[in-house]
C-alpha cells in the first residue's frame, strides 16, 4: 500500500471514528453558542466559567486550581485572568511573602457583570437544550464521570 493510500485511510477511519474528534467539535459548537450571548457583555464562556468559579469565593484561588477545577490548561486560565484583570472584574492578590504566587479574586465589577450576564447565559443554555435534549446534561456528567 502506498503511502498517501494508508494516510487518506487513516484519515477517513478518524472522521468516522474519532471520538476526540467528535468531543471537540461539539465544545467548539456550544461554545460558540455561549460566546455570541455574552460577546455583547464583553465576555466569553472561559471567562465566565472563571468568574462562576470566583464569584462564591471568600478567600482568593490560585490559577491552579482554577485549572483543575475547569479542567483547563493554565496558560488559557491565565490568558483569562489577565483579559478580566484588564477590564477590572478581578484582581490579583499576592499569597507568598516573595509574591511569586498569586492568587484572584473577583471585585464587585466582576460580580456585576457576572450577574448582568445571567439572561446571555440563559438563553444561550436554553437554545442548546433545545438542541441537544434534556437528557445532555446527565448523558455528559455520566461520560465525564467515566473518564475524570
Amino acid at each position: 500500500m502506498q503511502q498517501k493510500e494508508v494516510v487518506r485511510e487513516f484519515a477517513d477511519e478518524m472522521w468516522r471514528t474519532c471520538l476526540g474528534t467528535r468531543v471537540g467539535r461539539l465544545h467548539r459548537a456550544v461554545g460558540r453558542r455561549f460566546d455570541g450571548a455574552l460577546r455583547p457583555l464583553g465576555l466569553t464562556m472561559p471567562q465566565m466559567e472563571i468568574l462562576a468559579s470566583l464569584v462564591p469565593q471568600d478567600a482568593p484561588v490560585r490559577p491552579s486550581e482554577l485549572a483543575e477545577v475547569l479542567m483547563a490548561e493554565r496558560s488559557t486560565v491565565s490568558r483569562n485572568l489577565a483579559a478580566l484583570g484588564e477590564r477590572g472584574w478581578v484582581e490579583a492578590a499576592e499569597i507568598s511573602p516573595t509574591g511569586r504566587s498569586m492568587a484572584f479574586a473577583a471585585t464587585p465589577e466582576g460580580e456585576r457583570v457576572f450577574a448582568s450576564a445571567r439572561t446571555a447565559w440563559a438563553e444561550a443554555q436554553a437554545s442548546v437544550m433545545r438542541s441537544l435534549g434534556p437528557e445532555a446534561p446527565a448523558t455528559i456528567d455520566a461520560w465525564l464521570g467515566e473518564l475524570v
